[in-house]
């Protein structure tokens, strides 16, 4: 896969994951007795889908340290790389593994 096509869908999610937020927020305010949680849209099997495709494309069959794939962990726990100072990456010798953004990520699962 092409690192440009990987950035865009990594953008892609997390887009669509940000404009749910949104989407859930404001029904909140609509339905004061509704938990925002509940007022997500029900898109996750296109987003799970598309990070399957993701995994099997960088061969991303590997559980990192944190118990997920390489690209679940970065989506999901660092937030997209936003929060990766919270929870680093370490290579097998304990240096750090960069990864701030979906860049740094492919570079990382294709280098490995």
């Amino acid at each position: 896969m092409k690192r440009e096509t990987f950035i865009e869908a990594i953008e892609a999610v997390e887009k669509q994951l940000m404009e749910d937020v949104k989407v859930s927020k404001s029904l909140a305010a609509a339905f004061p007795n509704a938990r925002t949680a509940d007022l997500m849209p029900d898109n996750h099997l296109l987003v799970n889908v598309l990070i399957k495709i993701l995994q099997a494309e960088m061969n991303d069959n590997d559980v990192c340290q944190y118990g997920s794939s390489w690209i679940e962990w970065f989506c999901f726990e660092t937030n997209f790389g936003n929060e990766s100072w919270r929870l680093k990456a370490y290579n097998k010798d304990k240096s750090i593994i960069p990864m701030d953004n979906a860049g740094e990520l492919y570079d990382y699962l294709n280098n490995r």
